[in-house]
């Protein structure tokens, strides 16, 4: 919904503040257009063996790697600058620090201005 990218019935990447939800959310929305969607299918979907990893994720018992990044930039199919706002969303949502909180916070909101619906 706002752009050409956002599989219908998802809402854009730009409208999460917390990228586990957004992986539940592409996993709801894969088990409702594709019966046979799993978690080892998702987890495969990344490269990745274990049906757990995505559960894992989503119950914040694992952070996301850098390299992970990439692997769901491209299953999810975004690029551009929406690949940079959820980079910058992981790295927000798993940052220890206050000061590292607020930059990756910053960088998501200059990141949402300068979005245009479908040109990323």
């Amino acid at each position: 919904m706002g752009d050409k990218k956002t599989p219908k019935g998802m809402k854009s990447i730009f409208t999460y503040k917390d990228f586990r939800k957004y992986l539940l959310d592409f996993y709801k929305h894969k088990k409702r257009t594709l019966l046979k969607f799993s978690y080892r299918k998702y987890s495969r979907l990344l490269g990745v063996e274990s049906p757990g990893f995505i559960v894992n994720l989503i119950a914040k018992k694992r952070n996301v790697s850098q390299p992970m990044v990439f692997n769901l930039c491209r299953a999810f199919k975004l690029s551009g600058i929406e690949a940079m706002y959820f980079e910058n969303l992981v790295f927000y949502n798993q940052a220890q620090s206050s000061k590292a909180k607020k930059f990756y916070w910053e960088s998501l909101g200059i990141l949402k201005k300068i979005w245009k619906p479908g040109k990323s």
